[in-house]
């Protein structure tokens, strides 16, 4: 019921991972998904709201959208992997969103020290998260 987001998140411990959920929003100015968290200033997260999900990048002043898509009743599954430790990739219910340099996150790029965590989030509403799944990926 405010502007500040909650999130929940595992450390990446390894470089082949993959996290998936499904999000449900009801609520108009609610936005809820999976985030990609190194420190305030370096982020990457893919957000259900208003019926579209969204691929957003912060890194200190770059505060960008990489990708838009369009969803269905406020609903979605997410699914951010890497598979070689070098990029991450973002997708929205199977389909590509976008891209992003694994480095970008790290601590000596964006700050702060404790490593990348991987986890979902909500912000400004209610959200409904069916599972977390958290997983090695394997070639």
């Amino acid at each position: 019921e405010n502007d500040h987001p909650t999130y929940v998140g595992v450390r990446q411990e390894i470089p082949a991972i993959a996290v998936e959920t499904k999000v449900r929003i009801k609520d108009p100015l609610a936005e809820a998904g999976l985030a990609v968290y190194q420190c305030p200033d370096g982020f990457a997260s893919v957000g259900v709201e208003r019926g579209k999900a969204r691929l957003h990048f912060k890194l200190k002043s770059v505060d960008t959208v990489i990708g838009e898509v369009p969803v269905k009743n406020g609903e979605a599954v997410i699914r951010i992997s890497s598979k070689d430790g070098l990029m991450y990739e973002f997708l929205v219910d199977g389909k590509p969103l976008g891209n992003l340099n694994t480095s970008l996150l790290s601590s000596e790029v964006a700050g702060g020290f404790t490593g990348v965590t991987l986890g979902m989030y909500a912000v400004g509403g209610t959200a409904h998260f069916d599972y977390f799944d958290y997983k090695v990926v394997s070639e």
